[in-house]
């Protein structure tokens, strides 16, 4: 066994069945007065001697005389003196117990725990090497503790081998030696152990008792001199007495004690009951700790896993953003492809313009033309009365001009008709393209295509009619060949000035023709370039730039056809039948051309109503096509009324011989 040092905080430390603090209980009756007076000062004697003498003031020097406050002296040697035996033969040769309370306190001790409490008071647990001690939330524990991290059984320190060794006895936060977590480890003075958050500190015990102070050793040595022990023989009755009073009061003071003990020890039993429901709670509160360590745990977990996900939906909505300036760029790209073709539509658009206003000019040069023509007319006037001599052929002739004119007048009823229908079908193709509904869009459709192929029809009926009006008018070429034949000198008008005008501007039209022909191959070379929609955009503003040139050249045809030569000089008498001659010939031949431009106009109109009438046509070649065939019939309209002028003219010629 070893010495215990007394704690600051005044605790109860039970360790391997010793109590430290209150000495046990002990029944006087069957103690010696000696042995009384020892356990009065926390001494026990190994032995039990009658013959040992003892004085009250063993207390106070015994109290001096060692600076702990309660030695089992069962840790004294069994021979402190060698020579003199046990205590009893040593106190009997009259050796002075100050020093075998020396040798003993001299005697090797061995480890201690140091620690402090909740409330930060210091205490020392000695190390028994015959048990082992206990380290937990156990109040029966030897080194006892309310810290939550620590279990109730943690960990166990005994001697083992010739060492003290330290074993974890599988706690949940596990036992450190010099913060190196270890199951089992030897341990030395000077190693800190850790279990869980709770630190010991593994010191040495002091080996030796300071020496005693002058005045303490004189009270020493006055106590030891009434120790000594006395030979045996009569003892007398004055020193008898002593003793029993000194027993009285003893006595006395042992009962008063006894009742203190027990008042402690209810005390102790019921701060023990509380300890016991303050563990309860403690461990209640560990559950509800670990509870939310687990949660916490589980929360961190779940965490994780949305940092994980927040992280994949972060790269997923930067590859989303790569994607979209990749299609950013590809829209830049085709905005700027779709304004290079704005810029070309817009150049086509300018040199259409630019065309309109050549065919004004045109126009108006036909105006004078048509001036000339009306001065002409009033010229041809004055001949048919001439000409109205020979009425039997001229008749004939009338009858078929009378002919063609009706007939005349029916194709242009018919293409009055035709304008008037595709001007009905343009506003419902406008109406169409503000946004009807589907199906109103195909039932008009299917409607168009009806009278389209009603219109074919008509068309084919027109040209029924017009090969009976070619086969009249071969009858009229061969009698007019016959009237050439009587012809026999004819008039050059190459030299005229009106006439080398025209041809100068027909070589005008044919230059333009031929510009805007290569203007048409470059935009075709470039529409290459563009996509589908635009592309088939431009293709039908190519068809209709092309309809409209071939109007406008024949248009020009037309022109030249019916522009006339400049009145020749007044040809004298004799000469005139030659001149009306020469008139009436260049007339058949200006209606011969007329009537080609004519045939040519109707063939283009019958190519626009086979295109609209050819399923797959998007709305743009639609839109076009009509606009072309409404100039066209524009065109036909003014052929026919020069087809009649020129017949007019030719009769008055005619009647005029």
């Amino acid at each position: 066994m070893g010495l215990v040092h007394p704690y600051p905080s005044k605790r109860h430390v039970r360790h391997s069945g010793v109590v430290h603090g209150h000495a046990r209980q002990v029944h006087l009756l069957d103690q010696t007065p000696r042995q009384l007076a020892l356990r009065q000062e926390g001494l026990e004697l190994i032995g039990g001697s009658e013959g040992l003498l003892t004085h009250a003031r063993l207390a106070f020097g015994v109290r001096r005389r060692s600076s702990v406050s309660r030695v089992r002296v069962a840790c004294l040697p069994r021979r402190p003196h060698p020579g003199l035996g046990p205590v009893d033969n040593a106190l009997r040769a009259g050796v002075f117990l100050g020093g075998i309370l020396e040798t003993a306190l001299t005697t090797s001790a061995p480890l201690q725990l140091v620690y402090r409490d909740a409330a930060g008071a210091e205490i020392v647990v000695l190390l028994d090497e015959q048990a082992e001690a206990i380290v937990g939330r156990d109040p029966k524990a030897a080194v006892t503790t309310r810290n939550p991290s620590v279990s109730r059984a943690h960990a166990r320190i005994e001697f083992e081998a010739g060492q003290w060794r330290v074993t974890d006895l599988g706690s949940s936060n596990h036992c450190y030696v010099n913060e190196e977590q270890v199951e089992q480890a030897p341990i030395a003075p000077g190693d800190r152990l850790r279990f869980g958050n709770f630190e010991v500190t593994v010191e040495r015990a002091a080996e030796a008792v300071p020496p005693p102070s002058p005045r303490e050793g004189t009270a020493s040595m006055e106590t030891m001199e009434d120790l000594r022990v006395l030979h045996p023989g009569p003892e007398p009755s004055l020193e008898a007495s002593a003793v029993r009073e000194q027993v009285t009061m003893l006595e006395t003071a042992v009962a008063d004690a006894n009742a203190r003990v027990e008042e402690l020890e209810l005390r102790c039993q019921e701060l023990e009951l509380r300890e016991s429901r303050h563990e309860q709670e403690l461990d209640g509160w560990h559950g509800r700790y670990e509870r939310s360590r687990e949660q916490l745990d589980h929360t961190q977990g779940l965490l994780e896993t949305s940092r994980e996900e927040s992280a994949d939906r972060e790269r997923l909505l930067d590859e989303l953003e790569h994607e979209l300036s990749g299609l950013r760029a590809q829209v830049e790209h085709q905005e700027s492809g779709q304004r290079e073709v704005d810029d070309e539509r817009d150049e086509l658009k300018t040199k259409v313009v630019q065309r309109d206003r050549r065919v004004d000019e045109l126009e108006r040069e036909l105006d004078l033309m048509e001036f000339d023509l009306r001065s002409a007319r009033e010229e041809i006037e004055g001949l048919e009365d001439s000409l109205r001599q020979d009425s039997s052929e001229v008749r004939g002739l009338e009858r078929e001009i009378s002919l063609l004119r009706e007939v005349n007048a029916d194709k242009e009823n018919v293409v009055t008709d035709l304008k008037l229908q595709l001007e009905a079908r343009a506003r419902e193709i406008y109406d169409l393209k503000a946004g009807t509904a589907v199906q109103d869009l195909e039932a008009a459709k299917q409607e168009v295509l009806e009278q389209y192929f009603e219109k074919n029809r008509e068309v084919d009926r027109l040209a029924e009619v017009i090969k009976e009006a070619e086969h009249r008018e071969r009858d009229l070429d061969a009698q007019i060949e016959q009237m050439a034949k009587q012809i026999t000198e004819r008039r050059d008008v190459s030299a005229d000035p009106d006439y080398q005008r025209k041809v100068r501007e027909l070589e005008r039209s044919q230059a333009d023709r031929a510009e805007a022909e290569a203007n048409l191959e470059r935009a075709q070379e470039k529409l290459a370039e563009f996509g589908p929609e635009a592309k088939a955009k431009l293709q039908g503003e190519i068809a209709f730039l092309e309809r409209k040139n071939k109007a406008l050249a024949a248009r020009v045809q037309d022109m030249e056809g019916q522009s006339a030569p400049a009145p020749a000089p007044e040809p004298e008498p004799e000469q005139g039948s030659f001149v009306a001659r020469d008139e009436a010939l260049a007339r058949v031949e200006e209606i011969k051309e007329a009537y080609v431009g004519w045939k040519s106009n109707i063939h283009l109109l019958k190519t626009y109503l086979d295109e609209l009438t050819s399923p797959g046509g998007s709305e743009t070649q639609v839109t076009v096509s009509l606009s072309s065939m409404r100039d066209l019939i524009l065109v036909l309209r003014e052929d026919a009324g020069a087809l009649g002028s020129e017949l007019v003219a030719l009769k008055d010629l005619l009647a005029r011989e």
